[in-house]
């Protein structure tokens, strides 16, 4: 049953096939030029296994009623500029020739206003605040919790058995400096800000090109465009950089994917939070 329904949205929407088995491929790609030709095909097959686990899942356990969308349109055109903004803002923070340190007083005055509401999501959460949404409708809902657990445990092992080199736990912890600053930065830094802009961006791209597949994959390319000033900024190379972002999209997707069959944020914020195993560092 589960593989027919992959099979029919495959057939439904055969340009978002195509651009996700375009991603996987360049994923294997770059592992293969890297050296990690294995370990880049166990994470995308990862990918896809925990895919049709969620969707066994979401027959099992319907998540209700659909999100809403009020203004498709200017909803999008927000996200959009507040996506640009942010970008700004980390080219000048890590990719800038003029180095941060460097930078006028006044210039960073000007830039820091943009890390709180558009970086960190304070803008948008304020503007669909002012539309007047409900928390359900922003996927503050407690539906499909459990599929986290089996999904945590598969990318799990499939780090520990392919990369166990990579496993960032250790290191993470150190950078982090103990197990709160870990909590933080996992759970409510990364996993809960990154998981509530994914969702409000894929339904909104979804809902203005009448097309929830290729609002799925925008707002995940989007989303992994972001980290190329991170990436730029720890080897200076403008192509491991773009390559980085690259190999990031197959578990945004997972991510973006859990948020679309459950309708809630909560099942990839745990697993976003949990992501330590480094299985998408090819």
């Amino acid at each position: 049953m589960v593989f027919s329904l992959q099979l029919e949205k495959i057939k439904r929407n055969p340009v978002t096939f195509f651009l996700v088995a375009l991603i996987a491929s360049g994923t294997i790609f770059c592992g293969y030029l890297s050296g990690n030709l294995v370990k880049s095909i166990a994470y995308v097959i990862a990918m896809w296994v925990c895919s049709l686990l969620i969707d066994w899942y979401a027959l099992r356990n319907p998540s209700g009623e659909e999100i809403m969308v009020k203004k498709p349109g200017k909803e999008t055109f927000l996200i959009a500029l507040y996506f640009l903004l942010a970008f700004i803002f980390l080219y000048f923070r890590y990719m800038a020739p003029i180095k941060w340190e460097d930078l006028n007083v006044k210039i960073k005055l000007l830039l820091v206003p943009i890390l709180f509401l558009f970086v960190f999501p304070l803008g948008l959460t304020i503007t669909l605040f002012v539309l007047r949404y409900k928390l359900k409708d922003l996927g503050i809902r407690f539906s499909g919790l459990l599929i986290a657990i089996p999904v945590i445990a598969i990318i799990a092992v499939t780090g520990l058995l392919f990369a166990p080199h990579d496993f960032t736990f250790s290191t993470v912890y150190e950078e982090e400096g103990g197990l709160f600053g870990l909590l933080v930065e996992g759970f409510i830094i990364a996993g809960l800000l990154e998981e509530f802009w994914r969702f409000i961006a894929q339904t909104r791209f979804a809902a203005f090109l009448k097309n929830k597949g290729l609002g799925w994959f925008i707002a995940t390319v989007l989303w992994a465009l972001m980290h190329v000033p991170t990436f730029y900024n720890q080897g200076h190379s403008i192509t491991d950089a773009f390559l980085g972002a690259l190999s990031k999209i197959p578990l945004g997707l997972l991510w973006g994917y859990m948020t679309i069959r459950t309708k809630s944020i909560w099942p990839s914020v745990l697993v976003h939070g949990m992501n330590m195993w480094g299985l998408q560092n090819v």
